[in-house]
């Protein structure tokens, strides 16, 4: 037994030692191709801070506005980006004094890192497979969308606190993972439906115990766990936080949603969205389309592996975006990390199509890089 804990140990610091030398070598990559390939900003740090850093800037310096006017059309405010990131930026800048840029680089790419490890750590719990975690932290560092987790953006900590929240729900730590849930909330609006995942999580246990179901011996499982019912409450915490304070600076406690009718984002039926993309002959959304359809091979696998918390809140991410339009929604997606743990899954039938796929995400990160840092529109 002693062994087989040692072994466990060294295979850990293994993962740990990837996750390090991946992340370093990807960031060196990074400035490499800032250096080499011409851009119109003067440094490395600014080339980062693009498109919504703007906003998240504006709330880092002045808070959140009092009415609607940014746009030509002075229809936009800050509402749509939630507060647990540039608090936390703010906060760092009180005790260290550093400009935003450095502070925003190092603030996200440590917390891509941490989140790199636990996933890691969590794959090999749910698979006892370290190479399937070494594909992930790979793909992560090296592969499509990896720029966003160093840029002024949230895809840091969203990925961060989902990992963390998901890590501690297996363990069944629910108080930790009630707080994760909580600051993922305050991060995006998404966050509060992790309270989906962990109840169906319970209620999966609760079938494996039990053959039948028992509303009322349901229901005593759940109040003989005070930290799972304590868990749960603080997860939409971050939410109901911002929607409070919306409703004090603005009347309108669904300020967030309502502005984003300022980007031109409305709900729809998913479906439809999707088809219509499908169908179009624009490039982008056609990318955009057969990359959701891609992504839904994912949630799949989940469900096939019987990962049903993972795969109901993978798919409500993706749904969700998917509602409201096809812009920025590989990166929405990318920034979960739980469905990249259905795409890294090993298949013996699929092996050449793994190693294709990964190649290409590869040489796309290129493309994305280089289209960061002269501006490309579709990588708001």
């Amino acid at each position: 037994m002693q062994i087989s804990v040692n072994n466990t140990q060294r295979l850990n610091r293994k993962i740990l030692l990837f996750s390090i030398i991946s992340l370093v070598l990807s960031r060196i990559i990074m400035f490499a191709l800032y250096k080499i390939f011409p851009s119109a900003h003067t440094s490395f740090l600014s080339a980062l801070w693009e498109w919504d850093s703007g906003w998240y800037s504006s709330i880092i310096d002045n808070g959140y506005n009092l009415y609607p006017s940014g746009h030509e059309s002075g229809d936009a405010a800050n509402w749509a980006f939630f507060p647990m990131f540039p608090m936390c930026i703010s906060i760092i800048r009180s005790i260290t004094g550093l400009p935003v840029t450095v502070i925003s680089f190092l603030f996200n790419t440590c917390l891509f890192g941490i989140a790199l490890y636990f996933s890691g750590q969590y794959i090999v719990s749910l698979f006892n497979d370290y190479r399937q975690a070494y594909v992930f932290i790979f793909l992560y560092c090296f592969g499509m969308y990896s720029i966003y987790f160093s840029s002024a953006y949230t895809e840091s900590l969203y990925f961060f606190s989902i990992t963390m929240f998901f890590y501690f729900m297996r363990k069944e730590k629910y108080i930790m993972m009630g707080l994760f849930g909580a600051i993922c909330s305050g991060t995006r609006n998404t966050g509060a439906f992790l309270v989906f995942a962990a109840f169906i999580y319970f209620t999966c246990n609760y079938f494996t115990s039990n053959k039948k179901f028992s509303f009322c011996k349901y229901l005593l499982n759940i109040l003989s766990r005070p930290d799972f019912i304590v868990g749960i409450l603080l997860v939409p915490l971050g939410i109901f936080i911002y929607m409070f304070y919306l409703y004090y600076l603005t009347g309108d406690a669904f300020a967030f949603m309502h502005i984003q009718r300022a980007w031109g984002r409305s709900v729809g039926n998913p479906i439809k969205v999707l088809y219509w993309a499908l169908r179009s002959f624009d490039l982008y959304r056609t990318y955009v389309a057969l990359f959701t359809v891609f992504w839904g091979y994912g949630i799949y696998r989940l469900t096939k592996e019987k990962l049903y918390p993972e795969a109901l809140f993978s798919l409500i991410l993706l749904l969700i975006p998917l509602s409201t339009g096809t812009d920025s929604l590989p990166r929405y997606m990318i920034g979960n990390g739980i469905t990249m743990i259905g795409l890294t899954i090993r298949s013996r039938h699929m092996k050449i199509l793994y190693v294709i796929a990964v190649f290409i995400s590869v040489i796309l990160e290129f493309k994305i890089i280089i289209g960061w840092y002269n501006g490309a529109w579709w990588l708001i």
